[in-house]
């Protein structure tokens, strides 16, 4: 959120509640329906998009106070917490309270998921967002620790009744970002067995992708640009499952780079296999899966483990690009379709003992190495993804270990920063 936007925001929270009103119309279709405000498409992109203050065009729009979850989420009746706009002529060079009452309800709903990460979204002449659900359970309780997501029209004539998608946990990271016209929303949710999956939802299709399911690390955005469609993350490198006795997986993690415009271009049953667009083709032993299943079945469990058309439900899930490969030059491991790169490959880095990453003040330590290696890496540039990669070797004292070198990554053009300890 640019220092503009922040004042802006600081303002309006400072001064009392807005208590605007807006004029309801009867509500038809699948939309909530409104008189409309006066509206022209801006010309340029809106500035501090995904915060809590957006300045679009003439307006600035924010969330109108801070409300609890809890609170009524009655379209018409919501106005703390509910999205607003006011011109930016209208407000002071010193953000008093004059000129508020000139302040204009957009969207009557609640904008209050408890992922503070996240809020207006705005792509073109609407806005998206989450809300606490008005659906009720068995007992008749608002299930409202439940969000919904949706979107509606700048102009307030038309704002989702329905939603795209519902979330258990009102908590979860999202963002809503653009890719080649189309808004997507990625988010993280878990399935019923813990396994943690990042999912993008794209708004124009109705179509959810599993874009990775059971990395080794936490999912990272973009900390500074939140309509950054890129996430990074590491996953493991697993055995070939049907290897007799596997051994365990390898000591050393990859970190991978994946868009929320990814998809898998083909699923082959037959042959147990699915090819990314644009990227690998994954290869399992369907003789192995089929096994697997037949135990299932035979010990009536309720659902066998794999579906041969749902690449979702295959031992390995990634649809994301190799941007850094642990495995080291001189590392002998057992070779998998995981871990073919040659040796030759920019990606690959010497011995690498821990991946971190850090991403504007956050830190997360993955180990991918247990033992100690001397490790030489010169200075080096190469792209990954579309994104510059510099690599640079200094000291550095990492918690109880020694003096180990750290190799610094990072990946410029308004993304994340990643180090790579080794």
């Amino acid at each position: 959120m640019n220092n503009k936007c922040k004042k802006i925001c600081s303002g309006i929270l400072a001064a009392t509640l807005l208590s605007a009103t807006v004029a309801l119309t009867a509500c038809g279709g699948d939309f909530y329906k409104a008189d409309g405000l006066s509206y022209t498409t801006p010309e340029t992109a809106a500035v501090s998009n995904g915060g809590f203050a957006v300045e679009y065009g003439e307006y600035v729009y924010f969330i109108n106070g801070m409300e609890n979850y809890t609170a009524e989420n009655e379209y018409g009746e919501v106005v703390k917490g509910a999205l607003m706009r006011m011109k930016k002529s209208d407000l002071g060079g010193d953000f008093s309270a004059t000129g508020y009452n000139k302040a204009e309800t957009v969207v009557p709903m609640l904008f209050v998921a408890q992922n503070f990460s996240s809020g207006i979204y705005i792509y073109d002449d609407y806005v998206y967002f989450a809300t606490p659900t008005t659906a009720k359970d068995q007992s008749g309780e608002v299930v409202n620790s439940s969000i919904d997501f949706k979107r509606a029209k700048l102009d307030g004539t038309e704002t989702m009744k329905d939603y795209y998608f519902r979330l258990s946990d009102n908590t979860s990271n999202y963002r809503f970002v653009q890719v080649n016209g189309d808004v997507y929303c990625l988010y993280e949710e878990s399935t019923d067995a813990g396994v943690k999956q990042l999912k993008s939802y794209n708004t124009v299709t109705d179509e959810t992708t599993v874009l990775v399911s059971g990395a080794s690390s936490s999912f990272f955005y973009d900390q500074k640009d939140l309509t950054n469609p890129n996430v990074y993350y590491t996953m493991s490198v697993a055995p070939d499952a049907e290897a007799p006795n596997p051994p365990p997986k390898a000591s050393y993690n990859q970190l991978y780079c994946v868009s929320a415009a990814a998809e898998v271009e083909s699923v082959n049953a037959e042959k147990a296999s699915y090819t990314v667009k644009g990227g690998k083709t994954y290869d399992f032993n369907e003789a192995y899966m089929q096994e697997k299943n037949d135990e299932a079945e035979e010990n009536d469990e309720e659902e066998v483990p794999y579906d041969f058309e749902d690449y979702t439900t295959y031992p390995y899930v990634n649809l994301g690009n190799l941007v850094l490969d642990g495995i080291g030059d001189d590392n002998v491991e057992n070779k998998t379709q995981f871990n073919e790169q040659k040796e030759a490959d920019p990606t690959r880095l010497r011995a690498c003992k821990t991946v971190a990453y850090t991403l504007r003040g956050r830190k997360c330590l993955t180990p991918v190495r247990r033992r100690w290696i001397r490790v030489f890496i010169t200075l080096r540039t190469f792209r990954a993804n579309g994104t510059r990669l510099v690599i640079t070797k200094k000291w550095k004292k990492l918690r109880s270990t020694p003096q180990i070198p750290i190799l610094q990554l990072f990946i410029k053009k308004r993304t994340v920063a990643t180090n790579i300890y080794t």
